[in-house]
């Protein structure tokens, strides 16, 4: 069983301008996988359906009603049409299950709760709004233990379990006008719920799954952009995917041998518009599906090999690591990156949790 943790973090609005300022250049939809046999698997929900638990007890950080921004949150992923056609592109569905007491992340009780009470100071590094713990088991067939049975995986990569839990000393609202240093409940909830159905991170700034927010958003991500509502439809495609958007696949070598986790860019050649990107495999590749009709120009960029020379780093796609440890190769370079000091045990089960 694989276990990713993806948090939220947040910055001061003046280094929020400073990262839209290079969104041009940034990253987009990327699912969480897993390695499987050697291939990339997405990590995905059975039936394309997923149930989800509250625990509705907050303290005096939440302004509002949260169940309330929860579910709105929820709506929001299963009903945006795509803005080019009109037309709704998912087929995923959520069911409200009701109240839990569950105060912290469970990975192994295969219910997944949405809480506000996690009082492990451990659990909220310094800067993070919220966090996600999910736990995916490959290959198809894979047997894992829930309470009181044994199940058996349908998928290649199947999501089993996913966690979130706000920081209880951040302060929360569930109105569309945040006041001092509150953040929109319901915006970061549709960021967190997108890791819940498997997203991982984007890199575009007006993007739900951006990494970081900020206390002066008055709610403008409770919407998806483009490049959320096709990293959804991707994970779960209603009939009208495949028939609306188009596909984009090539290799990427660097200096003769193939070039993991390389950014490749799609750009709108007509209005030079940065539309959606993925990261290469081990082997190079990439394959982007959900490309609106158009035509479009590729620009190939690295990740920076750490935090000190670059905003973007693998450690920001935990979920692409392909089940590697994000400090061993091939996802990071030992000869250019200081870090990189793991090893490989067993790659297709690895379990940890990334920050």
């Amino acid at each position: 069983m694989k276990r990713i943790r993806q948090k939220t973090s947040w910055r001061f609005l003046w280094a929020s301008l400073l990262l839209l300022s290079v969104a041009a250049a940034a990253l987009a939809y990327n699912p969480f996988q897993d390695d499987v046999n050697g291939t990339p698997q997405p990590s995905r929900w059975p039936n394309a359906s997923v149930s989800y638990y509250i625990n509705p007890a907050t303290g005096s950080n939440i302004s509002g009603d949260p169940s309330t921004a929860i579910q709105a949150a929820f709506q929001t992923w299963m009903t945006t049409p795509a803005p080019f056609n009109g037309q709704l592109l998912t087929d995923i569905q959520a069911t409200d299950q009701g109240t839990s007491s569950l105060s912290a992340p469970n990975a192994t009780d295969c219910r997944n709760v949405i809480g506000f009470d996690d009082t492990n100071t451990a659990d909220f590094p310094t800067g993070t709004i919220a966090f996600t713990e999910i736990s995916t088991v490959s290959p198809q067939g894979a047997n894992y233990s829930c309470p009181g049975q044994t199940e058996t995986s349908v998928l290649p990569s199947q999501m089993i379990d996913a966690d979130i839990e706000f920081n209880p000393q951040i302060q929360f609202t569930t109105t569309t006008a945040p006041g001092p240093n509150q953040f929109d409940l319901q915006s970061v909830a549709t960021h967190e719920i997108g890791h819940l159905l498997g997203l991982d991170h984007s890199g575009l700034a007006e993007a739900v799954m951006f990494p970081f927010g900020d206390t002066t958003s008055a709610g403008e991500r409770r919407s998806l952009s483009l490049d959320d509502l096709l990293g959804i439809a991707f994970l779960y495609p209603s009939p009208n995917f495949a028939a609306s958007t188009g596909e984009i696949t090539g290799t990427v070598d660097l200096a003769g041998s193939p070039a993991f986790a390389a950014q490749v860019v799609v750009i709108n050649a007509a209005n030079g518009n940065v539309v959606m990107d993925r990261l290469t495999g081990a082997d190079g590749t990439f394959d982007i599906q959900g490309v609106p009709p158009g035509t479009y120009n590729l620009l190939v960029l690295p990740l920076a090999p750490d935090e000190s020379v670059g905003l973007y780093t693998l450690g920001n796609f935990s979920g692409w690591s392909c089940g590697y440890n994000e400090n061993a190769p091939p996802c990071c370079d030992p000869s250019v990156d200081r870090f990189c000091t793991g090893t490989l045990s067993n790659p297709t089960n690895y379990t940890g949790t990334f920050y």
